[in-house]
């Protein structure tokens, strides 16, 4: 009877010995590191630290942790969490905090570890988020599984490669409905992905090597038109259950919206575990709904979106040619994720109207049309003999302004060359947009309408934003859009976050426009399959019927949101400068001022001192954001004090 009183006391002991010895064991074979000593990547790949763990020999209280270990981690890091490497990052928790304004769609994200061997078939399921009698739905929890597969080496933080080095990385990148969706070999680098042909379903090897000594098999280019039945690729429109395996960490994904129409608290609700039909747990969502609305931001986000639709190419797993529910699907990504006006490829003819009926559908309406269908390589002649039409149909679909795009990055002379053309555009009442660096605005400042700039900072290599360059277009009273910091090419989240957002609002730039939502340069699905220096660019993977997110677009929407917030404040500061008589709301919106203008002040020393593209900026974004929020609430009248200026 003494034995069976304390059993359990026993046998949660005997664990938490067992965990104890097993970290020791596992020091002693990594040196601390996570990785075998004498190991290499095909065993267990990875080698970059998680950072500060909170230690694995913790009393274990909570029913979920009795059969894994749940670590609550910032969605938007630059750090990569991998497979085998440890200890985990981040805090050991089983609650995931929130905060979100009406409208948006925020994320949270949690690592999970087996303690007893493998868990099977594990299925995570939302409850609805509940305030009193207010409901946010389960449907608006989305919840994915962050997929690590091999990329370039330098993919984390680097658009190219160096000539010659086709070595691979594992990479956290894809967010998935359905893990099994993608299987990696992790003792051959290779990935597998799994396409359904009729009834049957199989795995294709995606990333062999296509460099031969008589070059590249197939040629470059030709793959992009690759057409879906092909590779018919495609994610679950559901979470799915998964294998969690022993030894492995396992990043989740969850991202909330927020309806538009739901009352400001807080709302809690749960994610429920279950392996088959064994209930292992919970989690609990706690999300705060703000008391405000979120402005549009001050700034216009763009990308370069080389999609035509074309039937007779039955749609493609490529950049290039979609059918109409491919492209009506990748337009509402994009919206949702903060691209709400994307640029337009579609060469004039039949199918040009049809692309802008589905963009008036998504909503990409009411605002200015980037149009590279026609350029200003084309002869003066045709340029007056077909922009009219463009810009007739155009108004027709809502369009306020039509951009005509020029050369491509051109300087010298072949930049000036285009003079004569541009003031026949203003004519005919169009504008005119291009890419171009340092010397635009000397050479060509009084006709070009928006410089999509490519970002410099003391040298070539840093590509960062430029304030001085901003004040330059804008005393002509024309814009600038960031083209270059950095292309999409790169998988760290972070990076987008802040060069997409605090970096082109302290400079004050008027939007950003990167190369490109997609651009594959062999096989969108290979990133080894191209002949240059440079790694495919995916903000998004093309399916058979739209896209598979990625971490990369998600650090993307975070910086669009960062820039909402700071509109938000900065619209309630002059609200109040210019209307306000109460002493309080004087004094906040003073405190704001100083706020933003020391957080200007910041990002312009931080962004001096970082390396390339700002990787390794030490702000902390999350704090950042609070910050504002308080702020706002200040202004607001809804008596929350702001805390310390950065």
């Amino acid at each position: 009877m003494y034995f069976l009183k304390y059993q359990s006391l026993f046998l949660r002991l005997g664990l938490i010995l067992f965990l104890a010895l097993s970290n020791v064991y596992l020091n002693a074979c990594t040196g601390g590191s996570g990785e075998p000593s004498g190991g290499g990547a095909a065993e267990h790949p990875g080698g970059e630290s998680l950072g500060e763990g909170t230690g694995h020999d913790e009393a274990i209280v909570q029913e979920i942790s009795d059969h894994m270990l749940v670590h609550v981690v910032k969605p938007i890091s630059g750090q990569k969490i991998l497979p085998y490497t440890g200890p985990i990052s981040g805090e050991q928790s089983t609650t995931l905090e929130m905060t979100a304004s009406r409208g948006e769609y925020e994320p949270a994200s949690f690592v999970l570890r087996p303690l007893n061997g493998d868990i099977e078939n594990l299925s995570i399921e939302a409850t609805p988020l509940t305030h009193g009698a207010n409901i946010i739905p389960a449907d608006e929890v989305d919840i994915r599984t962050v997929k690590t597969w091999y990329q370039g080496f330098w993919g984390w933080n680097e658009m190219g490669r160096w000539k010659d080095d086709w070595r691979q990385q594992l990479m956290p990148e894809l967010l998935l409905h359905d893990d099994a969706l993608v299987r990696v070999d992790y003792a051959k680098q290779k990935n597998h992905v799994k396409v359904k042909k009729g009834p049957d379903e199989e795995y294709i090897h995606v990333n062999p090597l296509r460099y031969t000594q008589s070059g590249f098999d197939p040629p470059w280019r030709k793959a992009k038109t690759t057409i879906v039945r092909d590779f018919p690729v495609k994610d679950e429109s559901t979470f799915q259950p998964f294998l969690l395996k022993k030894g492995e960490n396992k990043q989740l994904w969850i991202t909330v919206h927020v309806p538009e129409n739901v009352q400001p608290g807080l709302y809690e609700g749960r994610l429920r575990f279950k392996s088959k039909d064994r209930a292992l747990g919970q989690i609990t969502l706690k999300l705060r709904v703000l008391p405000f609305e979120l402005a549009k931001s001050r700034l216009e986000y763009s990308v370069y979106y080389r999609a035509q639709l074309n039937p007779q190419k039955a749609g493609s797993a490529s950049s290039e040619y979609k059918t109409r529910e491919q492209m009506k699907n990748e337009l509402i990504s994009m919206w949702n994720h903060g691209l709400r006006n994307p640029t337009v490829y579609q060469q004039q003819g039949p199918f040009l109207e049809e692309v802008l009926r589905l963009r008036q559908e998504v909503g990409m309406t009411n605002q200015a049309l980037y149009y590279l269908g026609i350029t200003t390589k084309e002869s003066i002649d045709a340029l007056r003999r077909d922009v009219p039409k463009i810009l007739d149909l155009a108004r027709k679909y809502g369009a306020t302004d039509v951009y005509i795009y020029g050369i491509d990055e051109a300087s010298g002379d072949r930049l000036t060359s285009q003079r004569a053309k541009w003031k026949a555009l203003h004519q005919m009442g169009a504008k005119v947009f291009v890419a171009g660096s340092q010397g635009s605005f000397e050479a060509v400042g009084d006709l070009l309408d928006l410089s999509v700039f490519s970002n410099l900072i003391d040298d070539s290599r840093l590509k960062k934003p430029l304030s001085s360059e901003a004040a330059k277009w804008h005393s002509e009273g024309k814009r600038i859009f960031s083209y270059s910091n950095p292309f999409t090419a790169i998988e760290n989240p972070r990076v987008y976050r802040i060069n997409k957002g605090l970096a082109l609002w302290a400079a004050d730039y008027d939007g950003t426009m990167p190369y490109a939502y997609q651009d594959c340069q062999a096989e969108c699905w290979n990133d080894l399959a191209g002949p240059t220096g440079t790694r495919d660019l995916n903000l998004a993977y093309p399916t058979v019927d739209g896209v598979i997110d990625t971490l990369a677009m998600e650090g993307f929407r975070e910086g669009v949101d960062d820039t909402r917030y700071l509109t938000t404040l900065e619209e309630h500061v002059q609200r109040v400068m210019e209307a306000s008589g109460d002493t309080q709301e004087q004094e906040a919106a003073s405190r704001a001022t100083e706020f933003l203008k020391n957080l200007k002040n910041t990002i312009f020393k931080l962004q001096h001192e970082s390396s390339k593209y700002n990787v390794g900026m030490k702000i902390d974004l999350d704090d950042t954001r609070s910050q504002i929020i308080d702020h706002i609430l200040a202004l607001t009248n809804n008596n929350s004090l702001p805390r310390k200026d950065p």
